[in-house]
């Protein structure tokens, strides 16, 4: 004898479950009576209204179809059968769980560029209201910046501790570091273009292929610093501290070098750029430079105001000086030849003359002629 048929659930249901369990006691080889799969197809259903739900809006589907379909009862059996058939194999509630899984990752994405968008302003924050800061947490935010693509062009962080900060390839066009501690830290290939650095500390710092176009560097320490290939045209690197700093193969056309410290610092193939002589001459500003020891070998320094500059054992050899101002300029063994390596191009005479000390520096043979100097012995 059946079970009681539970009036919530559709006996056809129950009959189905029930059908199904047989099958699978079956294949194990297990006998039992109706009655028993009868009770456990119903106690499963009893725990799974879902199933139960999924069955109504599949016989009520079929209903409506049957209904629309009525006046074409002629072709019943190849509509409405193949749809029910259908239906019944369509496992509507897995189609409803993907798409809420779809629906899911959809909003996690929109939350990911939200929580994005809340870091950049969170960042963009601390730097807004840590300027001067001394902790480093203005240097955590700006790299965070700069590691999600955010622009620093034009950031304030005057006074600010940034040692050791690593933004290389950033964008930081016209920022304000006034005072700010930038030692140690990594710029390679920035873009600092009329960006402010008067008294900044800026020692053993990476600007290697930088652009400090037209950047006000007053008063700053750039000792031990790498500017190799970096572009200083029209920055002002006035009163400087420039010890052994590598201004190798630099562009330094209008640079103001003025009272500037560069002893020991290298300006191996160092550019000037000029424009021509019926021009305005656009040159280097190394006015009352120390350049003392400073290799300047393959330098064009076509122009250059060394006005009153110390180049005392300064390496000149193949640097050109056409036209450069050499008035009481220091050349004390300044190195304008080598029996190896050749000598200083186009230096006059009457340049080498205006200068200090000029009968104390190295020339070649023939050149010491040409300035009425005994040969060395």
């Amino acid at each position: 004898m059946m079970s009681k048929i539970n009036k919530n659930i559709p006996e056809a249901l129950i009959k189905n479950v029930a059908y199904k369990v047989w099958c699978k006691q079956k294949e194990k080889s297990i006998n039992r009576s109706p009655d028993k799969d009868w009770g456990v197809a119903e106690r499963y259903l009893r725990k799974k209204k879902l199933i139960i739900f999924k069955w109504q809006i599949k016989n009520l589907s079929i209903k409506i179809l049957k209904i629309s379909i009525k006046p074409f009862i002629s072709i019943e059996k190849r509509i409405v059968e193949p749809i029910a058939y259908w239906l019944d194999e369509w496992d509507l509630f897995r189609i409803f769980e993907k798409i809420g899984i779809l629906i899911a990752i959809i909003i996690f994405i929109i939350e990911v560029s939200d929580r994005a968008e809340q870091r950049i302003f969170e960042a963009w924050q601390v730097v807004k209201d840590g300027k001067g800061s001394q902790s480093g947490v203005v240097r955590i935010a700006i790299e965070r910046l700069h590691k999600e693509g955010f622009s620093l062009s034009g950031i304030d962080a005057e006074g600010t501790n940034l040692r050791r900060i690593n933004i290389s390839n950033a964008n930081i066009e016209g920022a304000n570091f006034v005072g700010a501690d930038l030692s140690n830290a990594k710029l390679w290939n920035t873009n600092l273009s009329r960006a402010k650095l008067r008294s900044a500390n800026l020692i053993f710092t990476k600007l290697a292929c930088a652009n400090l176009r037209d950047a006000k560097v007053m008063n700053a320490n750039l000792a031990f610093t790498n500017l190799s290939s970096a572009d200083l045209r029209n920055a002002d690197l006035s009163n400087t501290q420039l010890i052994f700093a590598n201004l190798s193969y630099t562009k330094i056309g209008g640079t103001n070098f003025s009272n500037a410290y560069l002893g020991g610092a290298n300006l191996i193939g160092a550019k000037g750029m000029y424009t021509t002589v019926a021009r305005e001459i656009k040159t280097t500003n190394f006015r009352s430079t120390d350049l003392r020891d400073a290799n300047l070998r393959n330098a064009n320094l076509w122009g250059a105001n060394l006005e009153n500059a110390n180049l005392g054992n300064a390496n000149l050899i193949h640097t050109n000086l056409r036209y450069a101002y050499l008035k009481d300029t220091n050349l004390k063994n300044t190195k304008f030849w080598d029996k190896n390596s050749g000598e200083t191009k186009n230096i006059t005479p009457e340049q080498i003359k205006t200068a200090k000390n000029w009968d104390k520096a190295i020339y070649s043979p023939e050149f010491r002629k040409k300035l009425g100097l005994p040969p060395e012995n």
